[in-house]
């Protein structure tokens, strides 16, 4: 291993590794900041860096996942994996070779012109393959002219993860999920489910999904289905997915829904007919909404068949419904559904059912299986509840099902719902009482990491800090470190810190400058030191902190020199044009006495901490964090919240080691 690169994190090291293969030195984040995330039909790819020669990406390969078969005319392509298995497909005259690559093995080289695919293992169903891809130009030609020849297109096979326990395929209830902003929804649904249904439960992924995710379907016996059509919008891939159903007679529910009893009279009804479907709300399909809706296909199918479903039809959603496999009705749903497609027609599938229903075999079934939250004129002895969305947590008698369900799932003994709770929609934070627009942040060397042991967990049992977004900093030990592990959830990112600077608490400080204005997406980030410890199980953000750019425990103290030395600092900064702060008749020996805050704990505005990173320019005038984002604020007249955090927010901090493993409360 080259010493140039010694101490880097093992994905730095791969980075660096094909950096050396192609004779090139790696980029920083800092010269090339990296490109956003790009929805792949296998995963995902993440451009890091890019020049004229060299390009390096980040992929992340989803279960079934493979790329088209492919060339590039003017660039070299190698292949490294940090996680997971990758297959390598070359093509060549005397057939296909596979290559086998897993973490540690030497990258792979695919000569430019040469004829490849990647994609994951089908033995491999659970897990995702992250990787680089290092693009190298053929001397004389840019790196990043689009110079891709494709044979195929690249996709995700169909992967059921099989459940030993479950055989019976005649009776079964479906669900769906892309992306990860109804996962936690789905999950409470899935809760609520297992009380009353103890059958077989399949739930169809499409696209990369957390792991943690993938491990709570399995702890509730439920079946993963991969598969996977990025062309096709999501309602119309709920449409499609019902030719793949493993059921003989299959109950859909969508994710945002609670079970509250008995199923099995819904598949009873598929005795009398291929689909049935709940009346919804005791609406008709000639009132205001419906017949509004349904107009929407006019010119998208046959006039004769707007004019049949206007004709006082029960009205359904389709949240719920159930249906015989291979059923009739399924192809010209699915046809009628995409001519709505593209958001030229709100819910298409549902309207597409709406309008193709009175001609098909399909029964309408007691509201009572589909009671709608808002619009439900009062059903008894109601079995499932739709939420139409996000709607589940709100003042309406019929949330309270679903609160239930959701504080009881958090009270089990699977921590999988509480470690994705940072994925949970705006209104579901704020019910729960986090903050849905604030990031956690803080930081640790090889010293402080052993105070970051005990405080960590304290945080998350006393202030759910594992609710939020949570970024570490981390200098001098590898992000893959076991030293590390007790930070592995899903809401955590651990981010290497280094700084070419002289003095180590200037390093590790200037994280809360530097690296959050780089890393913090969020409106507002929480600075919360290693040593600092919770004491109460109140919230940790309030709504009446985000009235200052920062918020903080009082404090009454800084460095004199620190003072002075900022003073002559901001004379070089114009927009810094109040009066100087240093005052001699605050002077008391080193210290100079003023009221500012103390950031053990500390809420600051994200966009005020991007404006100091840049007046700072490439350092910290002064080796302090809090001394130098106050004097900021002060200068420019900002407001800033000093409370006693240790009364207020139950928050303190402490030091020592051997005190802080005698205070911190778990």
């Amino acid at each position: 291993m080259n010493d140039e690169f010694n101490g880097r994190s093992s994905e730095q090291q791969v980075i660096a590794d094909l950096a050396l293969a192609s004779k090139q030195s790696p980029n920083t984040a800092e010269d090339n900041p990296p490109a956003a995330i790009i929805e792949k039909p296998w995963g995902q790819s993440h451009r890091l860096f890019v020049d004229a020669s060299v390009a390096l990406d980040k992929i992340v390969v989803a279960p079934g996942g493979f790329s088209s078969r492919h060339s590039h005319r003017h660039k070299h392509n190698t292949f490294a994996v940090t996680s997971g298995k990758l297959i390598v497909v070359i093509y060549g005259e005397d057939g296909a070779v596979e290559r086998l690559l897993m973490p540690n093995d030497v990258p792979l080289t695919v000569p430019a012109g040469v004829e490849h695919r990647f994609k994951m293992p089908i033995s491999e169903p659970h897990t995702q393959t992250t990787a680089y891809e290092l693009y190298h130009a053929v001397p004389g030609n840019d790196v990043s002219l689009d110079d891709i020849v494709r044979v195929d297109e690249g996709g995700r096979e169909s992967i059921e993860v099989a459940t030993p326990n479950r055989t019976d395929n005649s009776r079964g209830v479906m669900l769906f999920n892309r992306g990860e902003k109804c996962i936690v929804r789905m999950l409470v649904c899935l809760a609520s489910l297992r009380k009353s249904w103890s059958g077989p439960v399949a739930v169809f992924l499409d696209g990369p999904h957390p792991p943690t995710f993938e491990k709570a379907l399995e702890e509730l016996d439920v079946r993963i289905i991969y598969s996977t059509n990025p062309s096709a919008g999501a309602f119309i891939r709920k449409v499609e997915i019902c030719f793949e159903t493993p059921f003989d007679r299959t109950l859909w529910i969508d994710s945002d829904t609670i079970v509250c009893g008995a199923i099995d009279e819904v598949f009873d009804a598929l005795d009398e007919h291929e689909v049935v479907t709940p009346h919804f709300a005791g609406w008709r399909s000639d009132g205001r909404v419906m017949r509004k809706r349904i107009n929407l296909y006019r010119g998208k199918c046959p006039d004769d068949w707007i004019e049949l479903a206007l004709n006082k039809y029960p009205a359904m959603n389709a949240g719920v419904f159930a249906f015989r496999k291979n059923a009739a009705f399924l192809k010209p749903w699915l046809e009628l559904s995409r001519r709505g497609d593209h958001k030229e027609v709100f819910l298409p599938e549902e309207i597409a059912f709406q309008i193709l229903y009175p001609q098909h075999d399909v029964g309408i079934i007691s509201p009572k299986f589909g009671a709608s939250v808002k619009h439900d004129p009062g059903t008894d002895d109601i079995r499932i509840v739709h939420y139409h969305g996000q709607k589940h947590v709100h003042p309406l008698p019929l949330c309270e099902h679903w609160k239930n369900t959701f504080v009881e799932a958090l009270q089990s003994e699977s921590p999988h719902l509480s470690n994705l709770m940072h994925l949970a929609d705006r209104r579901l934070k704020k019910y729960a009482g986090v903050a849905p627009d604030v990031t956690v942040v803080t930081a640790c060397d090889k010293y402080y990491v052993d105070k970051l042991r005990i405080t960590f967990p304290n945080w998350i049992a006393f202030k759910n800090v594992h609710w939020y977004p949570v970024i570490v900093f981390v200098h001098g030990i590898d992000p893959q470190d076991p030293t590390l592990d007790f930070l592995r959830l899903p809401s955590v990112r651990i981010i290497p810190w280094d700084m070419e600077v002289p003095d180590h608490r200037e390093k590790m400080l200037s994280a809360f400058v530097f690296g959050a204005a780089n890393h913090v997406e969020t409106k507002w980030w929480m600075k919360l030191d290693a040593d600092a410890y919770a004491t109460t199980n109140g919230p940790l953000i309030s709504e009446e902190m985000k009235n200052y750019v920062l918020h903080g425990h009082k404090w009454g103290r800084s460095v004199t020199q620190h003072i002075t030395t900022l003073d002559a600092w901001a004379e070089q900064h114009p927009k810094l044009n109040t009066a100087p702060m240093y005052d001699p008749n605050r002077v008391n020996g080193e210290k100079f006495i003023y009221p500012r805050t103390q950031s053990f704990a500390q809420l600051q505005s994200t966009r005020f901490t991007r404006f100091c990173a840049k007046l700072a320019g490439t350092r910290l005038p002064v080796p302090s964090h809090d001394t130098y984002m106050f004097y900021v604020a002060d200068r420019l007249g900002h407001d800033i919240g000093r409370v006693n955090y240790k009364k207020d927010y139950g928050i303190q901090h402490c030091g020592r080691l051997k005190k802080l493993r005698e205070r911190v409360p778990l």
